[in-house]
């Protein structure tokens, strides 16, 4: 594991990791992630990556979820009274289940490179997948 000021990475399986502290982090999981969103807790500017499949899972009334989530197996988001701002980007099947809300929000992407440090986003997720083009910018 590795963790910094707005890095975490972790090279298993991370289980019912809650966002409430995650705002303005990238999380990079190597293998699968299951994620709670409860007590009406917003998060924004969040990126979750991982090498597996990501579950969310929570309860909340008007809480919301603001970032870009990267799945190289299957997303299941089902976050009850979260309205979802972002992007996500799945390998597999992606489903959303009672999300109160779903908007795009490509400002997102800018959080695949935190400033100071060696850790690129961008280089985690090129070597996860190599369906994605990231353009010559």
């Amino acid at each position: 594991m590795f963790s910094s000021g707005k890095v975490f990475y972790c090279d298993g399986n991370i289980n019912k990791l809650n966002v409430a502290e995650l705002s303005g982090k990238v999380v990079v999981v190597e293998q699968d992630i299951s994620i709670q969103q409860n007590d009406n807790s917003s998060v924004t500017d969040v990126a979750i990556v991982a090498g597996g499949e990501i579950n969310f899972n929570g309860n909340n009334t008007n809480a919301l979820f603001r970032g870009l989530i990267w799945g190289a197996g299957s997303v299941n988001l089902s976050m009850s009274g979260v309205e979802f701002v972002g992007s996500v980007i799945s390998n597999g099947s992606v489903v959303f289940n009672n999300v109160n809300s779903i908007n795009a929000d490509l400002s997102v992407w800018e959080l695949l490179s935190v400033y100071g440090y060696e850790f690129s986003m961008r280089q985690a997720l090129e070597g996860l997948s190599e369906n994605i083009d990231f353009g010559d910018d």
